[in-house]
Protein backbone atom coordinates (compact mmCIF):
# COMPACT_ATOMS: atom_id res chain seq x y z
CA UNK A 1 0.00 0.00 0.00
CA UNK A 2 1.50 3.52 -1.55
CA UNK A 3 1.58 6.11 0.78
CA UNK A 4 1.63 10.03 -0.62
CA UNK A 5 3.34 12.18 1.90
CA UNK A 6 6.34 13.47 -0.69
CA UNK A 7 4.46 15.78 -2.98
CA UNK A 8 6.22 19.15 -3.18
CA UNK A 9 8.08 21.56 -5.61
CA UNK A 10 11.91 20.22 -6.59
CA UNK A 11 14.34 22.84 -5.09
CA UNK A 12 14.41 24.60 -8.64
CA UNK A 13 10.91 24.78 -8.61
CA UNK A 14 10.35 26.61 -4.96
CA UNK A 15 11.44 29.42 -5.72
CA UNK A 16 10.66 32.50 -7.50
CA UNK A 17 9.55 30.82 -10.53
CA UNK A 18 6.18 29.66 -8.48
CA UNK A 19 5.75 33.13 -7.96
CA UNK A 20 5.85 34.16 -11.34
CA UNK A 21 4.37 31.63 -13.20
CA UNK A 22 1.42 31.05 -10.78
CA UNK A 23 -0.11 34.52 -11.34
CA UNK A 24 -0.06 33.89 -15.24
CA UNK A 25 -1.72 30.76 -14.72
CA UNK A 26 -4.47 32.34 -12.39
CA UNK A 27 -5.04 34.84 -14.31
CA UNK A 28 -5.30 32.62 -17.99
CA UNK A 29 -7.57 29.73 -16.57
CA UNK A 30 -9.64 32.64 -14.98
CA UNK A 31 -10.28 34.25 -18.42
CA UNK A 32 -10.63 30.56 -20.24
CA UNK A 33 -13.43 29.60 -17.31
CA UNK A 34 -14.95 33.28 -18.14
CA UNK A 35 -14.95 32.93 -21.42
CA UNK A 36 -16.30 29.59 -21.82
CA UNK A 37 -19.24 30.13 -18.92
CA UNK A 38 -20.05 33.65 -20.97
CA UNK A 39 -20.75 31.67 -24.49
CA UNK A 40 -22.59 28.66 -22.56
CA UNK A 41 -24.84 31.45 -20.95
CA UNK A 42 -25.48 32.72 -24.14
CA UNK A 43 -26.61 29.24 -25.40
CA UNK A 44 -28.80 28.94 -22.32
CA UNK A 45 -32.55 29.99 -22.79
CA UNK A 46 -33.08 33.25 -21.40
CA UNK A 47 -34.35 33.51 -18.16
CA UNK A 48 -36.82 36.19 -18.93
CA UNK A 49 -38.66 33.85 -21.11
CA UNK A 50 -39.32 31.03 -18.78
CA UNK A 51 -43.26 31.08 -17.54
CA UNK A 52 -43.83 31.20 -14.06
CA UNK A 53 -47.62 30.46 -14.38
CA UNK A 54 -48.04 26.78 -14.30
CA UNK A 55 -45.85 24.08 -14.12
CA UNK A 56 -46.96 22.56 -17.37
CA UNK A 57 -46.02 25.96 -18.87
CA UNK A 58 -42.73 25.54 -17.70
CA UNK A 59 -42.48 21.92 -18.53
CA UNK A 60 -43.61 22.87 -22.20
CA UNK A 61 -41.06 25.57 -21.86
CA UNK A 62 -38.28 23.27 -21.09
CA UNK A 63 -38.93 20.38 -23.78
CA UNK A 64 -39.59 22.86 -26.64
CA UNK A 65 -35.76 24.15 -25.42
CA UNK A 66 -34.10 20.68 -25.01
CA UNK A 67 -31.86 21.69 -27.52
CA UNK A 68 -30.17 24.68 -25.76
CA UNK A 69 -30.38 23.37 -22.41
CA UNK A 70 -28.32 20.59 -23.41
CA UNK A 71 -25.67 22.40 -25.53
CA UNK A 72 -25.01 24.84 -22.61
CA UNK A 73 -25.49 21.74 -20.09
CA UNK A 74 -22.55 20.00 -22.11
CA UNK A 75 -20.24 23.36 -22.16
CA UNK A 76 -20.69 23.00 -18.60
CA UNK A 77 -19.89 19.39 -18.17
CA UNK A 78 -16.83 19.89 -20.58
CA UNK A 79 -15.69 22.64 -18.55
CA UNK A 80 -15.62 21.32 -15.57
CA UNK A 81 -13.60 18.11 -16.95
CA UNK A 82 -10.90 20.26 -17.94
CA UNK A 83 -10.78 21.54 -14.69
CA UNK A 84 -9.99 18.70 -13.18
CA UNK A 85 -7.44 17.44 -15.53
CA UNK A 86 -5.88 20.88 -15.10
CA UNK A 87 -5.93 20.20 -11.20
CA UNK A 88 -4.35 16.75 -11.82
CA UNK A 89 -1.45 18.34 -14.06
CA UNK A 90 -0.83 21.06 -11.36
CA UNK A 91 -0.71 18.11 -8.57
CA UNK A 92 1.24 15.98 -11.09
CA UNK A 93 3.72 19.02 -11.32
CA UNK A 94 3.84 19.72 -7.55
CA UNK A 95 5.38 16.07 -6.95
CA UNK A 96 8.39 15.39 -6.29
CA UNK A 97 9.92 13.69 -9.85
CA UNK A 98 12.52 11.94 -7.49
CA UNK A 99 9.81 10.35 -5.82
CA UNK A 100 9.41 5.93 -5.86
CA UNK A 101 5.82 7.08 -6.56
CA UNK A 102 4.87 8.63 -9.94
CA UNK A 103 1.51 10.29 -10.23
CA UNK A 104 -0.86 9.45 -13.77
CA UNK A 105 -3.72 11.30 -15.04
CA UNK A 106 -7.14 9.77 -14.72
CA UNK A 107 -8.78 11.35 -17.39
CA UNK A 108 -11.95 9.89 -17.10
CA UNK A 109 -12.29 9.43 -13.17
CA UNK A 110 -16.07 9.41 -11.91
CA UNK A 111 -14.09 9.54 -7.92
CA UNK A 112 -11.90 12.78 -9.08
CA UNK A 113 -14.29 14.67 -10.47
CA UNK A 114 -16.89 14.19 -7.71
CA UNK A 115 -13.46 15.39 -5.38
CA UNK A 116 -12.64 18.22 -7.74
CA UNK A 117 -16.72 19.52 -7.32
CA UNK A 118 -16.63 18.93 -3.33
CA UNK A 119 -13.33 20.92 -3.44
CA UNK A 120 -14.62 23.93 -5.59
CA UNK A 121 -18.01 24.00 -3.52
CA UNK A 122 -15.36 25.00 -0.37
CA UNK A 123 -13.96 27.14 -2.05
CA UNK A 124 -16.77 29.20 -3.32
CA UNK A 125 -16.57 31.30 0.60
CA UNK A 126 -12.66 31.97 0.28
CA UNK A 127 -14.00 33.52 -3.76
CA UNK A 128 -16.24 35.65 -1.35
CA UNK A 129 -13.24 37.00 0.80
CA UNK A 130 -11.65 38.02 -2.24
CA UNK A 131 -9.42 34.83 -3.40
CA UNK A 132 -9.27 34.64 -7.34
CA UNK A 133 -9.87 30.35 -7.17
CA UNK A 134 -10.01 29.47 -10.92
CA UNK A 135 -13.89 28.14 -11.59
CA UNK A 136 -15.40 28.85 -8.13
CA UNK A 137 -14.91 32.26 -8.72
CA UNK A 138 -17.62 32.23 -11.55
CA UNK A 139 -19.99 31.50 -8.15
CA UNK A 140 -21.87 35.02 -7.39
CA UNK A 141 -24.00 34.92 -4.81
CA UNK A 142 -25.93 38.20 -4.35
CA UNK A 143 -26.47 40.66 -0.98
CA UNK A 144 -29.51 39.40 -0.62
CA UNK A 145 -28.85 35.80 0.34
CA UNK A 146 -26.26 36.77 2.64
CA UNK A 147 -28.91 38.93 4.42
CA UNK A 148 -31.00 36.64 4.54
CA UNK A 149 -28.08 34.80 6.75
CA UNK A 150 -27.84 37.65 9.16
CA UNK A 151 -31.16 38.17 9.64
CA UNK A 152 -32.75 34.84 10.72
CA UNK A 153 -29.43 34.37 13.46
CA UNK A 154 -30.10 30.57 13.98
CA UNK A 155 -29.99 29.42 9.64
CA UNK A 156 -26.66 31.54 9.61
CA UNK A 157 -25.10 29.85 11.88
CA UNK A 158 -26.30 26.25 10.83
CA UNK A 159 -25.22 27.48 7.68
CA UNK A 160 -21.53 28.68 8.85
CA UNK A 161 -20.64 25.74 10.99
CA UNK A 162 -21.86 23.52 8.30
CA UNK A 163 -19.30 24.87 5.78
CA UNK A 164 -16.88 25.18 8.24
CA UNK A 165 -17.21 21.22 9.56
CA UNK A 166 -17.48 20.23 5.41
CA UNK A 167 -14.22 22.29 5.18
CA UNK A 168 -12.37 21.15 8.09
CA UNK A 169 -12.98 17.59 6.91
CA UNK A 170 -11.88 18.15 3.01
CA UNK A 171 -8.64 19.55 4.36
CA UNK A 172 -7.94 16.11 6.28
CA UNK A 173 -8.86 14.70 2.61
CA UNK A 174 -6.49 16.63 0.90
CA UNK A 175 -4.60 13.96 -0.08
CA UNK A 176 -7.14 11.81 -1.57
CA UNK A 177 -6.84 13.05 -5.19
CA UNK A 178 -2.68 12.45 -5.74
CA UNK A 179 -3.38 9.48 -3.90
CA UNK A 180 -5.35 7.71 -6.14
CA UNK A 181 -3.22 9.48 -9.05
CA UNK A 182 -0.84 7.06 -7.40
CA UNK A 183 -2.33 4.39 -7.89
CA UNK A 184 -4.46 3.70 -4.41
CA UNK A 185 -8.06 2.94 -4.12
CA UNK A 186 -10.77 5.95 -2.64
CA UNK A 187 -10.94 3.43 0.18
CA UNK A 188 -6.96 3.68 0.63
CA UNK A 189 -6.72 7.29 -0.40
CA UNK A 190 -9.03 8.63 1.85
CA UNK A 191 -7.43 6.63 4.77
CA UNK A 192 -3.56 7.52 4.19
CA UNK A 193 -4.93 11.14 3.46
CA UNK A 194 -6.66 10.89 6.85
CA UNK A 195 -3.47 9.40 8.88
CA UNK A 196 -1.14 11.68 6.98
CA UNK A 197 -2.66 15.21 7.23
CA UNK A 198 -2.75 15.81 10.83
CA UNK A 199 -4.82 18.03 12.73
CA UNK A 200 -2.39 20.22 13.59
CA UNK A 201 -1.19 20.70 10.00
CA UNK A 202 -5.08 21.41 9.28
CA UNK A 203 -4.19 24.30 12.05
CA UNK A 204 -1.28 25.53 10.72
CA UNK A 205 -3.28 26.07 7.32
CA UNK A 206 -6.03 28.15 8.84
CA UNK A 207 -3.77 29.85 10.60
CA UNK A 208 -2.07 30.89 7.63
CA UNK A 209 -5.14 31.62 5.84
CA UNK A 210 -6.58 33.77 8.62
CA UNK A 211 -3.27 35.46 8.42
CA UNK A 212 -3.30 36.34 4.91
CA UNK A 213 -6.64 37.97 5.10
CA UNK A 214 -5.32 40.21 7.88
CA UNK A 215 -2.91 41.26 5.88
CA UNK A 216 -5.53 41.64 2.89
CA UNK A 217 -7.95 43.72 5.55
CA UNK A 218 -4.33 45.97 6.33
CA UNK A 219 -3.55 46.46 2.84
CA UNK A 220 -7.28 47.67 1.94
CA UNK A 221 -6.87 49.72 4.74
CA UNK A 222 -3.84 51.77 3.39
CA UNK A 223 -4.87 52.15 -0.04
CA UNK A 224 -8.21 53.46 1.46
CA UNK A 225 -6.26 55.57 3.63
CA UNK A 226 -4.31 56.91 0.73
CA UNK A 227 -8.06 57.51 -1.21
CA UNK A 228 -8.93 59.96 1.33
CA UNK A 229 -5.92 61.88 1.50
CA UNK A 230 -6.35 62.01 -2.14
CA UNK A 231 -9.94 63.36 -1.64
CA UNK A 232 -8.87 65.73 0.85
CA UNK A 233 -6.01 67.47 -0.74
CA UNK A 234 -6.91 66.71 -4.71
CA UNK A 235 -10.46 65.94 -5.32
CA UNK A 236 -10.70 66.28 -8.90
CA UNK A 237 -8.03 63.22 -9.20
CA UNK A 238 -10.22 61.15 -6.77
CA UNK A 239 -11.80 58.88 -9.70
CA UNK A 240 -8.57 58.57 -11.63
CA UNK A 241 -6.64 57.71 -7.72
CA UNK A 242 -9.23 55.26 -7.39
CA UNK A 243 -9.07 53.62 -10.23
CA UNK A 244 -5.44 53.25 -9.99
CA UNK A 245 -5.59 51.53 -6.19
CA UNK A 246 -8.10 49.33 -7.63
CA UNK A 247 -6.22 48.02 -9.73
CA UNK A 248 -3.31 47.18 -6.97
CA UNK A 249 -5.40 46.05 -5.05
CA UNK A 250 -6.72 43.56 -7.51
CA UNK A 251 -2.82 42.84 -8.21
CA UNK A 252 -2.47 42.15 -4.50
CA UNK A 253 -5.65 39.79 -4.61
CA UNK A 254 -3.85 37.33 -7.76
CA UNK A 255 -0.93 37.90 -4.89
CA UNK A 256 -2.71 36.16 -2.25
CA UNK A 257 -4.34 33.27 -3.68
CA UNK A 258 -0.98 32.91 -5.31
CA UNK A 259 0.00 32.71 -1.42
CA UNK A 260 -3.31 30.80 -0.74
CA UNK A 261 -1.76 27.54 -3.36
CA UNK A 262 1.20 27.64 -1.75
CA UNK A 263 0.16 27.19 1.91
CA UNK A 264 -2.37 23.94 0.35
CA UNK A 265 0.78 22.95 -0.89
CA UNK A 266 2.93 23.40 2.38
CA UNK A 267 0.42 22.54 4.27
CA UNK A 268 -1.57 19.89 3.02
CA UNK A 269 -0.39 18.51 0.16
CA UNK A 270 3.71 18.12 1.52
CA UNK A 271 3.94 19.30 5.10
CA UNK A 272 6.94 17.82 5.71
CA UNK A 273 9.61 18.45 3.05
CA UNK A 274 8.98 22.09 2.38
CA UNK A 275 10.84 24.70 4.60
CA UNK A 276 12.80 26.82 2.48
CA UNK A 277 14.00 30.58 3.04
CA UNK A 278 11.74 32.59 0.69
CA UNK A 279 14.32 35.39 1.30
CA UNK A 280 16.87 33.54 -0.11
CA UNK A 281 15.08 32.26 -3.33
CA UNK A 282 13.40 35.47 -4.19
CA UNK A 283 15.95 37.88 -5.23
CA UNK A 284 15.49 41.60 -5.40
CA UNK A 285 15.24 41.11 -9.57
CA UNK A 286 12.70 38.04 -8.87
CA UNK A 287 10.89 40.17 -6.21
CA UNK A 288 10.56 43.59 -9.01
CA UNK A 289 9.29 41.29 -11.78
CA UNK A 290 7.06 39.47 -9.95
CA UNK A 291 5.64 42.97 -8.74
CA UNK A 292 5.44 43.18 -12.43
CA UNK A 293 3.48 40.58 -13.33
CA UNK A 294 0.98 41.01 -10.38
CA UNK A 295 0.24 44.64 -11.41
CA UNK A 296 -0.21 43.34 -15.41
CA UNK A 297 -2.98 41.06 -13.86
CA UNK A 298 -4.32 43.99 -11.91
CA UNK A 299 -4.95 46.20 -15.48
CA UNK A 300 -5.95 43.07 -17.58
CA UNK A 301 -9.02 41.83 -14.91
CA UNK A 302 -10.23 45.67 -14.26
CA UNK A 303 -9.90 46.34 -18.33
CA UNK A 304 -11.01 43.10 -18.86
CA UNK A 305 -14.58 43.07 -17.11
CA UNK A 306 -14.71 47.40 -17.79
CA UNK A 307 -14.59 47.46 -13.79
CA UNK A 308 -13.29 51.64 -14.12
CA UNK A 309 -15.35 53.88 -11.81
CA UNK A 310 -16.88 55.95 -14.57
CA UNK A 311 -17.29 60.65 -14.62
CA UNK A 312 -20.71 60.75 -12.18
CA UNK A 313 -22.92 62.35 -15.01
CA UNK A 314 -26.62 61.52 -13.17
CA UNK A 315 -28.06 61.60 -9.81
CA UNK A 316 -29.78 58.57 -8.91
CA UNK A 317 -33.86 59.23 -7.77
CA UNK A 318 -34.43 57.85 -4.20
CA UNK A 319 -37.02 55.07 -4.05
CA UNK A 320 -38.38 53.18 -0.41
CA UNK A 321 -38.69 49.77 -0.61
CA UNK A 322 -41.87 48.87 0.60
CA UNK A 323 -43.08 51.80 1.63
CA UNK A 324 -40.62 51.74 4.78
CA UNK A 325 -38.08 54.37 6.06
CA UNK A 326 -36.16 52.53 8.06
CA UNK A 327 -38.22 50.59 11.29
CA UNK A 328 -40.99 53.15 10.74
CA UNK A 329 -43.73 50.70 10.19
CA UNK A 330 -44.94 47.43 8.81
CA UNK A 331 -43.74 47.15 5.31
CA UNK A 332 -46.71 47.12 2.33
CA UNK A 333 -48.45 48.74 5.47
CA UNK A 334 -51.17 52.39 5.13
CA UNK A 335 -49.21 52.63 8.16
CA UNK A 336 -45.58 52.95 7.51
CA UNK A 337 -46.58 54.55 3.53
CA UNK A 338 -48.01 57.57 5.76
CA UNK A 339 -44.97 57.79 7.98
CA UNK A 340 -42.95 57.17 4.78
CA UNK A 341 -44.53 60.14 2.84
CA UNK A 342 -44.13 62.73 6.18
CA UNK A 343 -40.43 61.73 6.86
CA UNK A 344 -38.67 61.07 3.47
CA UNK A 345 -41.29 61.69 0.89
CA UNK A 346 -38.98 59.90 -1.80
CA UNK A 347 -39.65 60.01 -5.48
CA UNK A 348 -41.09 56.77 -5.87
CA UNK A 349 -42.36 54.66 -3.45
CA UNK A 350 -42.22 50.88 -4.29
CA UNK A 351 -44.80 48.03 -3.57
CA UNK A 352 -46.16 45.06 -4.19
CA UNK A 353 -49.43 43.81 -5.74
CA UNK A 354 -51.07 40.24 -5.61
CA UNK A 355 -54.61 38.75 -7.08
CA UNK A 356 -57.19 37.71 -4.86
CA UNK A 357 -59.68 34.91 -5.19
CA UNK A 358 -62.80 36.92 -6.22
CA UNK A 359 -60.14 39.04 -9.04
CA UNK A 360 -59.26 41.93 -6.51
CA UNK A 361 -55.97 43.48 -6.20
CA UNK A 362 -54.35 43.65 -2.76
CA UNK A 363 -50.80 45.09 -1.31
CA UNK A 364 -48.27 42.03 -0.24
CA UNK A 365 -45.12 41.00 -1.03
CA UNK A 366 -45.36 37.27 0.42
CA UNK A 367 -47.04 34.12 -1.84
CA UNK A 368 -48.15 32.68 1.39
CA UNK A 369 -49.98 34.95 4.26
CA UNK A 370 -48.85 32.28 7.10
CA UNK A 371 -45.37 34.30 8.19
CA UNK A 372 -47.57 37.65 8.15
CA UNK A 373 -51.38 36.93 9.71
CA UNK A 374 -50.65 33.12 10.54
CA UNK A 375 -53.21 31.59 7.87
CA UNK A 376 -51.49 29.25 5.42
CA UNK A 377 -53.32 30.52 2.41
CA UNK A 378 -51.99 32.23 -0.54
CA UNK A 379 -53.53 35.20 -1.52
CA UNK A 380 -55.44 33.62 -4.97
CA UNK A 381 -57.12 31.00 -2.25
CA UNK A 382 -59.02 34.05 -0.07
CA UNK A 383 -61.37 37.08 -1.03
CA UNK A 384 -60.40 40.71 -1.02
CA UNK A 385 -62.73 40.90 2.01
CA UNK A 386 -60.84 37.82 3.98
CA UNK A 387 -57.66 38.80 2.89
CA UNK A 388 -58.06 42.76 4.18
CA UNK A 389 -59.65 41.54 7.57
CA UNK A 390 -56.58 39.71 8.56
CA UNK A 391 -53.85 41.55 10.90
CA UNK A 392 -49.82 41.21 9.86
CA UNK A 393 -47.72 40.83 12.62
CA UNK A 394 -44.01 41.69 12.36
CA UNK A 395 -41.37 42.32 14.97
CA UNK A 396 -44.20 43.63 17.57
CA UNK A 397 -45.79 45.66 14.87
CA UNK A 398 -49.30 45.37 13.39
CA UNK A 399 -51.12 46.44 10.41
CA UNK A 400 -54.03 45.18 8.23
CA UNK A 401 -53.38 44.21 4.67
CA UNK A 402 -54.72 47.07 2.51
CA UNK A 403 -56.39 46.67 -0.97
CA UNK A 404 -54.36 48.46 -3.94
CA UNK A 405 -57.58 50.86 -4.29
CA UNK A 406 -56.67 52.16 -0.67
CA UNK A 407 -53.79 52.39 -0.54
CA UNK A 408 -53.63 54.11 -4.35
CA UNK A 409 -55.88 56.42 -3.21
CA UNK A 410 -53.86 57.29 -0.01
CA UNK A 411 -50.51 57.86 -2.32
CA UNK A 412 -52.38 60.12 -4.68
CA UNK A 413 -53.98 62.38 -2.21
CA UNK A 414 -51.16 62.62 -0.83
CA UNK A 415 -48.95 63.15 -4.14
CA UNK A 416 -46.90 60.15 -3.56
CA UNK A 417 -46.04 58.20 -7.03
CA UNK A 418 -45.68 54.49 -6.85
CA UNK A 419 -43.51 52.11 -8.78
CA UNK A 420 -45.50 48.78 -8.35
CA UNK A 421 -44.68 45.54 -8.65
CA UNK A 422 -46.79 42.79 -10.09
CA UNK A 423 -46.03 39.72 -8.95
CA UNK A 424 -45.68 36.98 -11.11
CA UNK A 425 -48.28 34.67 -9.77
CA UNK A 426 -51.07 37.57 -9.93
CA UNK A 427 -51.48 37.93 -14.16
CA UNK A 428 -52.11 34.17 -15.12
CA UNK A 429 -53.66 35.14 -18.40
CA UNK A 430 -54.16 38.82 -20.71
CA UNK A 431 -57.75 39.28 -19.46
CA UNK A 432 -56.76 39.58 -15.87
CA UNK A 433 -54.14 41.95 -16.79
CA UNK A 434 -56.65 43.61 -19.32
CA UNK A 435 -59.29 43.65 -16.41
CA UNK A 436 -56.42 45.45 -14.22
CA UNK A 437 -55.69 48.31 -16.35
CA UNK A 438 -58.90 49.00 -17.35
CA UNK A 439 -59.45 49.64 -13.75
CA UNK A 440 -56.60 50.99 -12.69
CA UNK A 441 -54.91 52.51 -15.46
CA UNK A 442 -56.41 56.37 -15.15
CA UNK A 443 -56.01 55.98 -11.25
CA UNK A 444 -52.47 54.95 -11.74
CA UNK A 445 -51.39 57.56 -14.75
CA UNK A 446 -53.39 60.16 -11.91
CA UNK A 447 -50.63 58.70 -9.58
CA UNK A 448 -47.61 59.02 -11.61
CA UNK A 449 -47.16 55.49 -10.92
CA UNK A 450 -45.07 52.98 -12.89
CA UNK A 451 -44.54 49.24 -12.90
CA UNK A 452 -42.41 46.63 -12.82
CA UNK A 453 -42.54 42.82 -12.99
CA UNK A 454 -40.40 39.53 -13.51
CA UNK A 455 -42.25 38.53 -16.07
CA UNK A 456 -40.77 39.10 -19.30
CA UNK A 457 -44.46 38.24 -20.96
CA UNK A 458 -46.56 40.51 -18.52
CA UNK A 459 -44.62 43.68 -19.30
CA UNK A 460 -44.77 43.04 -23.06
CA UNK A 461 -48.53 42.94 -22.35
CA UNK A 462 -48.61 46.04 -20.43
CA UNK A 463 -47.35 47.86 -23.06
CA UNK A 464 -49.10 46.80 -25.64
CA UNK A 465 -52.23 47.01 -23.69
CA UNK A 466 -51.30 50.19 -22.53
CA UNK A 467 -48.49 52.32 -24.28
CA UNK A 468 -47.99 55.11 -22.10
CA UNK A 469 -47.42 53.49 -18.87
CA UNK A 470 -43.79 52.89 -17.70
CA UNK A 471 -42.42 49.66 -16.76
CA UNK A 472 -39.41 47.90 -16.02
CA UNK A 473 -38.06 43.94 -15.86
CA UNK A 474 -36.58 42.97 -12.83
CA UNK A 475 -33.06 40.78 -13.10
CA UNK A 476 -33.03 39.02 -9.94
CA UNK A 477 -29.56 37.71 -10.56
CA UNK A 478 -26.74 39.23 -13.62
CA UNK A 479 -26.18 35.66 -15.55
CA UNK A 480 -27.21 36.01 -18.82
CA UNK A 481 -27.81 39.08 -21.65
CA UNK A 482 -30.46 41.51 -21.46
CA UNK A 483 -33.51 40.65 -22.13
CA UNK A 484 -34.87 43.09 -24.59
CA UNK A 485 -38.26 44.24 -24.68
CA UNK A 486 -40.23 47.48 -24.51
CA UNK A 487 -39.62 47.57 -21.13
CA UNK A 488 -37.79 51.70 -19.53
CA UNK A 489 -36.31 50.29 -17.11
CA UNK A 490 -34.37 47.75 -15.57
CA UNK A 491 -34.47 47.08 -11.81
CA UNK A 492 -31.03 45.35 -10.97
CA UNK A 493 -30.35 43.34 -7.68
CA UNK A 494 -27.29 46.01 -6.53
CA UNK A 495 -24.51 42.89 -5.27
CA UNK A 496 -24.83 41.87 -8.89
CA UNK A 497 -24.49 45.18 -10.64
CA UNK A 498 -21.49 45.92 -12.56
CA UNK A 499 -20.19 49.58 -14.58
CA UNK A 500 -20.33 47.55 -17.70
CA UNK A 501 -23.93 46.49 -16.90
CA UNK A 502 -25.02 49.85 -16.53
CA UNK A 503 -22.92 51.13 -19.75
CA UNK A 504 -24.98 48.08 -21.44
CA UNK A 505 -28.18 49.25 -20.23
CA UNK A 506 -27.80 53.17 -20.93
CA UNK A 507 -26.94 51.68 -24.65
CA UNK A 508 -30.23 50.65 -24.86
CA UNK A 509 -31.66 53.87 -23.77
CA UNK A 510 -32.83 52.68 -20.92
CA UNK A 511 -32.29 53.20 -17.43
CA UNK A 512 -30.80 50.98 -14.19
CA UNK A 513 -33.18 51.40 -10.86
CA UNK A 514 -30.86 48.77 -8.17
CA UNK A 515 -32.07 47.46 -5.74
CA UNK A 516 -32.08 46.99 -2.45
CA UNK A 517 -28.98 49.14 -0.86
CA UNK A 518 -29.35 49.53 2.67
CA UNK A 519 -25.85 50.21 3.92
CA UNK A 520 -23.87 53.15 3.73
CA UNK A 521 -21.25 51.67 1.57
CA UNK A 522 -23.43 50.86 -0.86
CA UNK A 523 -25.30 53.85 -1.15
CA UNK A 524 -21.66 55.41 -1.61
CA UNK A 525 -20.66 53.31 -4.14
CA UNK A 526 -24.07 53.06 -6.30
CA UNK A 527 -23.98 56.84 -6.21
CA UNK A 528 -20.82 56.73 -8.44
CA UNK A 529 -22.29 53.81 -10.31
CA UNK A 530 -24.69 56.33 -12.63
CA UNK A 531 -27.42 54.63 -11.53
CA UNK A 532 -31.08 55.96 -12.36
CA UNK A 533 -32.92 54.96 -9.14
CA UNK A 534 -31.56 53.62 -5.97
CA UNK A 535 -34.32 51.25 -3.73
CA UNK A 536 -33.89 51.36 -0.45
CA UNK A 537 -35.31 50.51 3.19
CA UNK A 538 -33.71 53.30 4.31
CA UNK A 539 -34.99 56.64 1.56
CA UNK A 540 -33.79 59.17 4.50
CA UNK A 541 -30.42 57.64 4.84
CA UNK A 542 -29.54 57.55 0.95
CA UNK A 543 -31.18 61.44 0.68
CA UNK A 544 -28.75 62.39 3.03
CA UNK A 545 -25.68 60.44 1.24
CA UNK A 546 -26.66 61.88 -1.92
CA UNK A 547 -26.94 65.37 -0.80
CA UNK A 548 -23.05 64.95 0.40
CA UNK A 549 -22.29 63.45 -3.01
CA UNK A 550 -23.34 65.83 -4.61
CA UNK A 551 -20.43 68.12 -3.73
CA UNK A 552 -18.07 65.76 -2.52
CA UNK A 553 -18.20 62.37 -4.16
CA UNK A 554 -16.61 59.70 -1.74
CA UNK A 555 -14.47 57.27 -4.26
CA UNK A 556 -12.95 55.87 -1.53
CA UNK A 557 -16.32 54.27 0.74
CA UNK A 558 -16.85 53.21 -3.07
CA UNK A 559 -13.39 51.37 -3.72
CA UNK A 560 -14.20 49.68 0.17
CA UNK A 561 -17.54 48.23 -1.74
CA UNK A 562 -15.35 47.26 -4.60
CA UNK A 563 -12.77 45.40 -2.25
CA UNK A 564 -14.53 43.40 -0.05
CA UNK A 565 -18.34 42.81 -1.74
CA UNK A 566 -18.08 43.30 -5.56
CA UNK A 567 -17.67 39.53 -6.85
CA UNK A 568 -16.12 38.87 -10.60
CA UNK A 569 -16.06 36.31 -12.80
CA UNK A 570 -12.44 36.95 -14.23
Amino acid sequence: MHRINNIAPQKNQTGSAFFIITPLILLALNWLWAQIFAFANHQFPNTANIPSTSLQALIGFVLSHLAQFGGALIIYLITFWFFSLIVQIILKRLSNSSAAITLRLHFFSPTILGLVLLNAIALVPMTMLSYRIPLASLIKLPDFISQVLLEKSAIGLAVTGGLVVYSLILIKCGQVIPNIMAGQSFRQAFKNSWQNVTWYQVLRFIGAVIANLVALAIFAAILYGVQKLVEIIALPLARHSANVLMVIFTAGIYALTTWFIWQINRHILNPNRLAFNLRQHLGLGSRLLTGLILLGCGIFVVTSENSWLPTVNRQPIVISHRGVNGDNGLPNSLESLKNTIKSAHPAYIETDVQLTKDNQFIILHDTNLKVLTGVNNTPAELTLNQITKLTMHIDGEKAKVPSLHEYLDYATTHHQPLLIELKTSMVANKKTLTAFLKEFGPELAKNHAILHSLNKNLVQNVKENDNKIKIGFILPYNTDTLPKGKNAFYTVEYSTLTPQLVRDIHAQKKQVYAWTANDRPSMYWLSVMNVDAIITDYPSRLQSILKEQQNHPHYGVALLRYFFTIQHTL
